[in-house]
């Protein structure tokens, strides 16, 4: 994870724009302190000061993704480790990393990793 972050953002962002660089690095900081919340957009808007389609610019167009998908993405990868690593369900994994909805923690899940939370436990 502290790779994705160097690599989002020292290579992304131009040099000239250290505004930029330091909010997403807010983000990014936010996001994986507070992997185990739910956390909402208006969450990153109040940190940063800017508004919501600030904030899906300013991911999109460096990292590639939205806010929603990036968090995402940071969860489904905790998720991971916690599937290799614990014995918690996917219920138990899904409310842990702050997701109200196990069917929809499965969706994403699936969505970034290509198989179900089941599945990628079975496989390993």
């Amino acid at each position: 994870l502290e790779l994705l972050e160097i690599v989002f953002t020292e290579s992304t962002f131009p040099p000239d724009n250290a505004s930029n660089r330091g909010k997403l690095e807010r983000a990014i900081r936010f996001i994986h302190e507070h992997h185990r919340e739910r956390i909402r957009l208006a969450d990153l808007v109040d940190l940063l000061g800017v508004s919501e389609s600030r904030l899906i610019l300013l991911f999109r167009k460096n990292t590639g993704r939205t806010p929603v998908e990036f968090i995402n993405q940071v969860k489904v990868a905790r998720a991971k480790d916690l599937l290799l690593t614990t014995r918690m369900t996917v219920k138990e994994t899904a409310f842990t990393l702050g997701f109200q909805d196990e069917f929809y923690f499965s969706r994403v899940f699936k969505k970034f990793a290509g198989i179900s939370p089941r599945e990628y436990r079975s496989t390993i």
